[in-house]
């Protein structure tokens, strides 16, 4: 995780910032939030495999930041990337992700959906801000 990745991830990962951020992008799913119903489920680690080679690598398991929300109506999921670069493959990722999160509610004998948000602060030339696209 690079370094701006991870100042976006203390930065949001606080519930007052959270809030605004989700209060702005989903304010039809989300509408006015409380902050103490933002729960962190997980966030980034890391396992240790030992390949065919013998070699030992690293696996990522799990999304930058992922958050509970109890709006009073359902419980939803928020995934979180924090992202220095723009990774081609972040849809597949989070694909996996989302499998991953699927199987662990199921075994819980519980079900909600998930909204992934990933925020990309990639210097590539741009003027003027990023847009937020929902």
């Amino acid at each position: 995780m690079g370094l701006k990745d991870t100042a976006a991830k203390n930065f949001f990962g606080r519930p007052e910032v959270l809030a605004c951020l989700l209060e702005y992008v989903l304010p039809k799913v989300v509408g006015n939030i409380q902050e103490d119903k933002l729960r962190l489920v997980s966030g980034e680690y890391y396992r240790i495999l030992k390949n065919e080679d013998g070699q030992y690598i690293t696996d990522n398991l799990f999304r930058d930041q992922l958050f509970e929300y109890d709006n009073g109506r359902e419980i939803i999921s928020i995934g979180l990337e924090y992202q220095s670069q723009h990774d081609k493959n972040m849809v597949l990722r989070i694909m996996g992700y989302d499998l991953r999160r699927y199987n662990d509610l199921q075994k819980e004998g519980r079900m909600h959906r998930i909204i992934n948000i990933v925020l990309e602060f990639e210097q590539d030339g741009r003027t003027g801000p990023c847009e937020l696209n929902q």
